[in-house]
């Protein structure tokens, strides 16, 4: 009886052992150290413009304390597109004594053309700091980090496909260039700011075709967040204009417009992609 109830124990304490691993896995998975952790990007990718000079790119430590600075290596290269060589190499990171946070920064030259870089987490100058953690199967703690650098030129040569929306539905297709204003850098006149067959669309009426034409000055700021200004020519005070958003990744325009030419004050949303 006595052995019986030994063998009982010892198969609770190792069934209680086992759970207790099993419900946190990283419990054992470094010494007593307090400094001693791993380390990895904050997040796996990032998308810029070359109109930024440079550009951040977080790294985290992962342990409880860092009683010294944290030196970090990164190799950069390049993997789609043609990379400046000014961005491509080793580069160095620091992550500041008694801190956890720390930040990579890479330069930023303008090109012609987008291009993407691997930037990839290669050792630190101390041994009890992993490089990720090796039973992680997710993006959960990466230790790359792919950077995509888009061409922030505004095409003016070439069309754009407009499309405009009421609530959500389609009302009109157009085609538009955009039109450089002179003396004046990132304006550009828009001849149509919803296309010259939306009224003749919403209303039903073909006679409206190529009127009320909402004709606009378009502002892109720095942040390339993008202004519209309504010109209204005949000063009919029923255009309003709007606000939106460049992706220059995508060369995509997206506003959405205020008007009163309708009896219901609804917004108009329009995008505007390079052909």
């Amino acid at each position: 009886m006595n052995k019986l109830y030994l063998y009982t124990i010892i198969a609770l304490s190792f069934i209680t052992l086992s759970s207790c691993h099993h419900d946190d896995p990283n419990e054992d998975k470094f010494d007593s150290d307090s400094n001693s952790g791993w380390i990895n990007f904050e997040t796996a990718s990032t998308q810029t413009t070359d109109k930024m000079s440079s550009i951040s790119i977080p790294v985290e430590q992962n342990s409880e304390t860092n009683s010294e600075t944290t030196k970090i290596n990164f190799l950069v290269e390049s993997l789609e597109g043609t990379a400046p060589n000014e961005i491509l190499g080793n580069f160095t990171a620091t992550i500041n004594k008694d801190e956890l946070d720390g930040e990579l920064i890479i330069p930023i030259t303008k090109t012609e053309d987008s291009y993407t870089v691997q930037i990839t987490i290669l050792n630190s100058n101390k041994k009890n700091l992993k490089i990720g953690l090796d039973e992680e199967p997710t993006n959960k703690y990466p230790i790359t980090h792919s950077l995509t650098v888009c061409d922030d030129t505004i095409k003016t040569e070439t069309s754009y496909l407009g499309s405009s929306f009421v609530q959500g539905d389609l009302a009109s297709s157009f085609e538009i260039n955009l039109m450089n204003v002179e003396g004046e850098s990132d304006v550009y006149k828009l001849s149509t700011a919803w296309g010259d067959n939306f009224v003749a669309n919403v209303t039903g009426n073909d006679d409206l075709q190529g009127m009320f034409l909402y004709e606009a000055l378009l502002y892109v700021n720095e942040d390339n967040s993008i202004i519209i200004e309504a010109l209204d020519p005949e000063n009919t005070g029923l255009f309003q204009g709007g606000s939106g958003s460049y992706d220059a990744c995508t060369r995509t325009f997206t506003y959405s417009l205020n008007q009163t030419l309708f009896t219901s004050n609804f917004l108009v949303d329009v995008t505007l992609v390079t052909q």
